[in-house]
């Protein structure tokens, strides 16, 4: 797994100072953090405009149907015809180009469930999983071509109506990123870059730690590189715990020079306790609990959003549990 950009230039508006956006030290997942009005969703869009047809941008206002829809598919076969219909921070129908990506997805690989052929819907459905713990997804090789069941009732949800928003919001941005990811196996990408922006919107601080473990899943399962736009310490704080030193932080000021700071043991316990998921606990008269190791970070963590016993979970490592004592 290597890092495909290390450094990149773009175009900077001229209310901004004009000029280029020079930024260096990225790794294979680089939070971009700055004020309102900084730059990042125009310095995201500048970057997947530069190249993009491996270059993908997951816009920060997501509306739309839960469908497919033909016309869709056709007008994302390119990653300029993708860039064409992604211009500005939202799209009306963001949802249903994403659902269309399974039909593309599907037209380009088939439905064959065999690891000799790149993409297995097997393996996009099974990261999916273990991001969306209370929906299963499945492709199908038939109209419509997927599935979507709620696991805890067994009923096919059909209807944004019958999502809240955040469920809405987690369900298309994780088919977002596996579907392009999966795509560009497909194609053969040599150095794909995905671009987020803002994937905390509407999301609770246990469903952004879950976002940032299968952020840094699907850099490892497919290979890309990650540059994420946030305000969110939460989600900071998750993709540092777990990208570990393949983690870094970027502050866009005023300057047209932007560097990486790599994440280490320090910043990562500095992020832990800034994030919200910590501070909430505490605050509502939860006690916290220090878990060590991934496996159960990802278990305890779900014990508070089922209402069994309020916690503050916080990630540590085997010698920081004596230290946090």
């Amino acid at each position: 797994m290597a890092i495909h950009h290390e450094t990149i230039e773009v175009g900077r508006p001229a209310f901004l100072g004009g000029g280029n956006w020079k930024l260096s030290a990225l790794n294979h997942i680089t939070v971009v953090f700055g004020r309102n009005g900084a730059g990042k969703s125009l310095l995201l869009r500048a970057i997947r405009d530069a190249d993009p047809e491996q270059r993908h941008y997951i816009l920060p206002e997501r509306l739309g149907a839960i469908s497919s829809n033909l016309t869709h598919t056709q007008q994302q076969r390119s990653g300029t015809q993708r860039a064409n219909r992604a211009t500005q921070n939202f799209s009306t129908d963001y949802r249903t180009d994403v659902f269309s990506k399974i039909d593309l997805y599907l037209m380009r690989r088939g439905n064959i469930r065999e690891e000799r052929i790149p993409g297995d819907p097997a393996e996009l459905e099974q990261l999916l999983s273990e991001f969306l713990p209370d929906f299963q997804l499945t492709i199908q090789g038939e109209e419509p071509p997927f599935q979507v069941t709620r696991i805890a009732t067994g009923e096919a949800v059909q209807r944004v109506e019958s999502l809240s928003s955040g469920e809405a919001e987690y369900l298309t941005i994780g088919l977002d990123v596996v579907l392009q990811a999966g795509l560009w196996t497909l194609e053969g990408r040599t150095a794909p870059i995905l671009l987020v922006d803002e994937p905390d919107e509407h999301l609770h601080p246990d469903l952004q730690q879950r976002f940032g473990q299968f952020l840094v899943r699907a850099v490892e399962h497919f290979g890309i590189q990650v540059v994420v736009a946030t305000h969110s310490t939460t989600l900071l704080s998750a993709l540092g715990h777990h990208g570990g030193d393949r983690t870094s932080v970027l502050y866009l000021t005023a300057g047209a020079e932007c560097s990486g700071q790599q994440f280490d043991d320090i910043l990562e316990e500095l992020t832990a306790c800034l994030g919200g998921h910590v501070l909430m606990g505490a605050l509502f008269g939860a006690p916290l609990l220090l878990v060590e190791g991934d496996d159960d970070m990802r278990i305890w963590s779900q014990v508070p959003r089922h209402g069994v016993v309020q916690l503050g979970v916080i990630p540590c490592k085997g010698e920081q549990i004596k230290q946090h004592r």
